[in-house]
């Protein structure tokens, strides 16, 4: 312990930045790091693989799921409607579902690009704060009930948080030296960023704001404004089409706010250790080049929450998970508090909050992945369908968007028959007008083509206790045929309702 502490201190002593380090000293904190943040890698890959294909594909998944199973011509006409603010991660599932179908392998794309964003924060944090930083933040972040929870899912946020490393960790190398290559650099890897989720410009913004205001932003504003044009195609379309995008959104309140800080710190207690940690690093006094970051971090970690929540109650854009990027900057910052906690010989400390963070992480798994709304169990509906259909059965959805997780499972079913779709038009015209939620035909039309139907299979999301929630195809079906027994599945019921004489 007496040997890291030695590492530990010349390594975050670097305020001198023109006293050399001995060779050996420097050997020392890498082996320290390397080893530290590899054993996290391999604890956040342990955490995330396990149980990966036993939670069934549920809506969000599978519209990127049917997003990326497609031409990529069809995928841009898609991206009209959904995701565009996300297109890059669906153009690599795109390839990814090239070499599997499972559950647990289309989820993990994810697992690998979570697992990197572990690394990568390691990374950051060692060249903003050394061998300590760098192992407190990558134990920290592999910990995380929050990264956990995405690392977990066929969406694109777990890239987001390695690109946002990966860019935070390139800035820092810009800044110490800003020569043409790492510029260019930090620009390829801050355009992926935008381009895996657009809200990330909060999060670069922030930090090219504060180095600005430092007076220590001109040799990166050639990089920014070349970000800028690089990110502008993908802003105006989404000003296009973002009505249909985000119309979802709600206005939030303050409670909302709270509450999507608390989860991505681990709730009040998480919160509290990272402004206490935050607090540690300000109040450090150092110089140096790496130190010009300090203030850029900080503020990515927490300004994007409060813009985006302010600009919320202009236009209702607010959702917690597009300000994944701000995760990287919270474990870094917790990163450099622990290092310097063992700066002040207070190691034990800042081995004790380390571990909270790991303990607080595991108690919060579970309220993320037992969220209500990601209890939709399309496999078992699916299964339940096809054990009972017969030829000449139709299928309606109540709510189009419940067609995608079924369809998911439909596809890949090898036995079974697969009821008619009667309920939304033909796939094929889907796939030419670029929908992802297909359009449902009107009533008319449905209560034509069920006329002719036997047997009918009703998907749909109970509302205050009805079995259908479509008032009128309740009475469609009621004047010609009769209820089986509803089953639930999660969220979702299936009705078969058959006509008496069958």
């Amino acid at each position: 312990m007496t040997e890291i502490g030695d590492v530990v201190a010349a390594e975050v002593a670097s305020s001198r930045p023109a006293v050399l380090k001995p060779a050996a000293s420097r050997w020392q904190a890498a082996r320290f790091a390397g080893a530290g943040v590899g054993a996290s890698c391999v604890l956040a890959f342990v955490l995330a693989v396990h149980g990966l294909g036993d939670k069934p594909i549920w809506i969000d998944e599978a519209a990127s799921i049917s997003t990326a199973d497609r031409a990529l011509p069809n995928m841009l006409r898609v991206f009209r409607n959904i995701d565009a603010q996300a297109a890059l991660y669906d153009v690599l599932l795109h390839w990814w579902l090239r070499l599997g179908d499972s559950e647990a392998w289309t989820r993990g794309l994810s697992v690998l690009f979570a697992v990197g964003a572990v690394g990568a924060t390691g990374w950051c944090a060692w060249r903003w704060r050394g061998p300590v930083a760098a192992v407190a933040a990558s134990f920290v972040l592999a910990t995380n009930s929050f990264w956990l929870f995405y690392a977990q899912e066929v969406r694109p946020y777990s890239l987001t948080l390695l690109l946002a490393a990966l860019s935070t960790g390139t800035l820092i190398a810009a800044v110490e030296r800003p020569d043409r290559r790492r510029r260019v650099r930090y620009c390829v890897v801050t355009v992926l960023l935008v381009y895996a989720n657009l809200f990330a410009l909060l999060f670069v913004g922030t930090q090219a704001l504060v180095l600005a205001m430092q007076r220590h932003g001109k040799p990166l504003v050639t990089a920014w404004v070349a970000i800028g044009a690089c990110s502008a195609p993908l802003a105006v379309y989404m000003a296009v089409y973002e009505h249909e995008q985000v119309s979802w959104i709600v206005t939030p309140s303050i409670h909302d706010l709270i509450r999507s800080v608390g989860r991505f710190a681990e709730q009040k207690f998480g919160v509290a250790m990272v402004v206490a940690l935050g607090a540690v690093v300000l109040l450090a006094k150092r110089r140096g080049e790496r130190h010009l970051m300090t203030f850029p971090i900080i503020g990515s970690a927490a300004l994007p929450f409060a813009v985006l929540w302010m600009a919320s109650h202009i236009h209702p854009l607010y959702v917690e998970r597009y300000l994944m990027a701000s995760l990287a900057a919270i474990v870094m910052v917790v990163g450099a508090g622990v290092a310097d906690l063992a700066d002040r010989r207070l190691s034990a400390v800042g081995i004790g909050v380390t571990a909270a963070f790991g303990l607080l992480g595991v108690t919060h798994d579970r309220e993320y992945f037992d969220q209500s709304y990601k209890v939709e169990d399309g496999r078992s509906a699916v299964a339940f369908i096809e054990s009972q259909a017969r030829a000449g059965d139709v299928i309606v959805y109540t709510h189009s968007g419940d067609r995608l997780p079924l369809d998911y499972y439909f596809s890949r079913s090898a036995f079974g028959t697969r009821p008619a779709d009667i309920a939304v038009d033909t796939e094929q015209h889907v796939i030419d007008e670029g929908l992802i939620f297909p359009e449902e035909v009107d009533h008319a039309t449905r209560d034509q083509l069920l006329a002719g139907a036997a047997r009918v299979w009703v998907v749909d999301r109970p509302v205050d206790g009805e079995a259908i929630s479509d008032v009128d195809l309740l009475s469609t079906l009621e004047s010609r045929t009769d209820p089986g027994e509803s089953r639930s599945f999660g969220q979702i019921t299936v009705t078969l309702w058959s006509s008496p004489a069958i």
